[in-house]
């Protein structure tokens, strides 16, 4: 199901979840992820959420996850499907660009409020759309 001109629903939920509640599974995902996930899109070009869909070798947990996913932090956004991670060739590029004020602000304006920290994140950049009583993108 395509919910954006450049994304399909399955790019946001895994592949069991998608096989039970077909377009259902949009009630998953936050509005907030995504807007940010299109403003990624625009402002990089590819980025790879979930990829199930269309690869042999994919990425099926990096969008929303159900509360007995045993990927990931017991209390993740991700299940509460407001947090994505991204893959991307132009993986450096987005990490340098997260580090600097004024990308920050855009990615404020486009929903995201928290960062996990790009260090401990090699090959993918964590994005949280949870609620934040800050002005400023918060990294942990």
């Amino acid at each position: 199901m395509r919910i954006h001109k450049y994304f399909r629903l399955e790019e946001f939920v895994p592949q069991e979840i998608f096989k039970k509640y077909g377009d259902n599974s949009i009630r998953f995902i936050s509005n907030e992820v995504i807007e940010l996930a299109v403003f990624l899109r625009e402002r990089f070009g590819q980025i790879i959420i979930n990829n199930w869909l269309w690869e042999d070798i994919n990425f099926n947990y990096s969008g929303f996850r159900a509360s007995d996913c045993k990927i990931g932090a017991k209390e993740s956004d991700h299940k509460r499907g407001v947090a994505i991670d991204i893959k991307s060739d132009r993986l450096a590029d987005i990490k340098h660009c997260v580090t600097t004020e004024i990308f920050q602000y855009a990615l404020l304006e486009n929903g995201c409020n928290y960062i996990e920290n790009i260090e401990k994140t090699p090959s993918w950049i964590h994005f949280s759309c949870a609620l934040s009583n800050s002005n400023k993108i918060i990294f942990y």
